[in-house]
């Protein structure tokens, strides 16, 4: 969907899921980014 390759899709899971504190810390940038764009988008 995002030609985002990922080998051990079950490593990477489980090593997002040891994280301590953010554990979704790109979708959570990715939420910021695309409601700034929105806003910048209103005010032209």
């Amino acid at each position: 969907m995002f030609n985002v390759k990922l080998d051990n899709i079950f490593k990477t899971y489980s090593e997002i899921k040891a994280r301590k504190g953010n554990r979704t810390k790109y979708l959570n940038q990715l939420i910021v980014q695309l409601e700034q764009k929105m806003h910048r988008d209103d005010e032209a």
